[in-house]
């Protein structure tokens, strides 16, 4: 399971919560895609990734995030 430190929190009604933060290790999109991530010591399903102010390329295992990249992981629910 990913391990996160989040930088920001925004909530969007209606879409739930983006967690923002630097990438500190690479992962492959598909990887983290409907996936439960540990973001600040709590358990999340990643419904959506964005990565700011860059194109991404896909291919079969999705786009590779690097290290130190800015990205925005959309969270549905708190697992408990």
């Amino acid at each position: 399971m990913l391990k996160l430190k989040s930088e920001d929190c925004f909530k969007i009604a209606g879409r739930g919560t983006v967690f923002t933060f630097k990438n500190k290790e690479p992962f492959w999109s598909k990887e983290v895609l409907n996936q439960t991530v540990e973001i600040d010591g709590h358990e999340y399903t990643v419904t959506g990734i964005e990565m700011f102010g860059k194109h991404r390329d896909t291919g079969e295992k999705g786009y590779l995030y690097g290290i130190g990249e800015a990205i925005g992981l959309l969270v549905r629910g708190e697992k408990k």
